[in-house]
C-alpha cells in the first residue's frame, strides 16, 4: 500500500503545480446554442405555457368521437389509433409553424404574457371556449345549409 501512496503523491503535486498556470487549465467547452435551437426552445416553452398538449388531447378526443360515427371502421382501429397517438411527435410537427409565422420578439412577448395570471385564466378557459364555439359553429353551419337548401327549392 505504501508504494502506491508514494506514486500518488508526485501525481497530486504535479497536478497542483499546474493549477495556477492558465494555459494548463482549460474550461469545459459547452457548445453555444444556435439561433434555431434557441427559437425552438422558446417555442417549446410557449407551447408548454399555453397548454398545447392538453389542447391536443382534447382535439384527439373529438377526433375519436368523429371516428366512432364512421360506419364500417375496422374493428380495433380506434383503440389502435389512440394507442399510437404521440403528442410529442405532434408538437415537433407544430413547432416549425410557429417559427415560420412568428419572429423571436413576438415569441418572447407571448411567453411573457403567458406567464401572467390573466393568461393562465385564458388558457384554463380555452378548452371550454373551443368546445362551445365548435358546437355553435356546427349548429350555425347546419342552419345555414338548411336556409340555402330552402332558397334553392323556391
Amino acid at each position: 500500500m505504501k508504494p502506491l501512496l508514494l506514486l500518488a503523491v508526485p501525481v497530486l503535486i504535479s497536478g497542483l503545480a499546474t493549477f495556477d498556470r492558465p494555459d494548463a487549465v482549460r474550461p469545459i467547452e459547452v457548445p453555444e446554442e444556435t439561433d434555431a435551437e434557441r427559437i425552438d426552445r422558446k417555442v417549446r416553452e410557449l407551447l408548454n405555457l399555453i397548454g398545447a398538449e392538453s389542447l391536443m388531447q382534447d382535439s384527439t378526443e373529438q377526433m375519436a368521437d368523429a371516428f366512432r360515427e364512421i360506419p364500417g371502421l375496422p374493428e380495433g382501429f380506434l383503440d389502435k389509433f389512440l394507442e399510437m397517438v404521440d403528442y410529442q411527435e405532434l408538437l415537433d410537427l407544430t413547432i416549425p409553424i410557429y417559427v415560420e409565422n412568428l419572429d423571436e420578439a413576438t415569441i418572447d412577448a407571448t411567453i411573457a404574457f403567458a406567464k401572467t395570471e390573466h393568461a393562465k385564466k385564458l388558457y384554463a378557459a380555452q378548452p371550454a371556449i373551443v368546445q362551445e364555439s365548435t358546437a355553435i359553429g356546427m349548429q350555425w353551419g347546419q342552419e345555414l345549409a338548411a336556409r340555402v337548401l330552402a332558397e334553392l327549392d323556391d
